[in-house]
């Protein structure tokens, strides 16, 4: 009895060893530097040079002036982003869904010049961010994909969109700490999406926006804390 005893009590602590060792292969924080994705290449291989990063430590950038990056499936593995998170300058990029398994961003979340994508889809796992920068992306029509963000802590920037037509997706977006600053989106003609926005810390500002006629979508925004300026809004009709 000893003796098997002892054999399983071996095998007891081989096990645990086993169980140990797999879950921190496939589950464990990595890259304190943060990464930088400019090539296809690299999205590819991420999995095979970084095997169990799930959680990134440092900030994350995918893309580099007219990346050749046309998706992000090899991201999928992501589930936490300790610091910023950029996605700039993929002309090919058509689609976030390779993000979709990302739960935790713990600073800025900046979109700036993919002039393929055409909504946000792959960021639903997002509840908050500090600042929000989207910029500069000529094919976004709405913000589908930020569904389940309530907070933005810092500044949210909506900024030369070219064919954004509404802010449906910022649905359940209640607070944002810094200024909400609309501007340049030539196509925009309403700010639904918005409905549920109640407070913002500092300064509103909506400009140079030639198609919004009014500002429904604001319905229920009762606190600003700053300046609120509406200006040069070429076609606007009433407030």
């Amino acid at each position: 009895i000893h003796e098997t005893m002892k054999t399983l009590k071996k095998v007891s602590l081989t096990v645990l060893s086993i169980l140990a060792f797999a879950f921190t292969s496939f589950s464990q924080s990595c890259l304190s530097e943060g990464i930088v994705f400019s090539t296809q290449t690299q999205v590819d291989s991420f999995q095979i040079n970084y095997p169990g990063c799930t959680e990134i430590e440092g900030s994350v950038t995918i893309g580099y002036f007219e990346s050749d990056i046309s998706n992000i499936i090899g991201l999928n593995n992501i589930t936490s982003i300790g610091g910023n998170l950029e996605i700039s300058g993929n002309n090919q990029l058509i689609s976030l869904a390779g993000l979709s398994g990302l739960t935790f961003l713990g600073n800025d979340l900046t979109i700036m010049s993919n002039h393929s994508l055409e909504n946000l889809t792959g960021l639903e796992g997002l509840a908050s961010t500090g600042n929000l920068s989207i910029l500069d992306n000529y094919a976004l029509l709405n913000l589908t994909g930020l569904n389940n963000i309530d907070s933005i802590h810092g500044t949210a920037s909506i900024w030369a969109n070219n064919s954004l037509i509404n802010l449906i997706g910022f649905n359940n977006l209640a607070f944002i700490g810094g200024q909400l600053y609309i501007s340049n989106n030539e196509t925009l003609n309403n700010l639904e999406g918005l409905n549920n926005l109640i407070s913002v810390g500092s300064m509103v500002r909506i400009r140079d926006n030639n198609s919004l006629i009014d500002l429904s979508g604001l319905s229920n925004l009762n606190t600003v804390s700053g300046q609120f300026l509406i200006s040069e809004n070429g076609n606007m009709i009433n407030l």
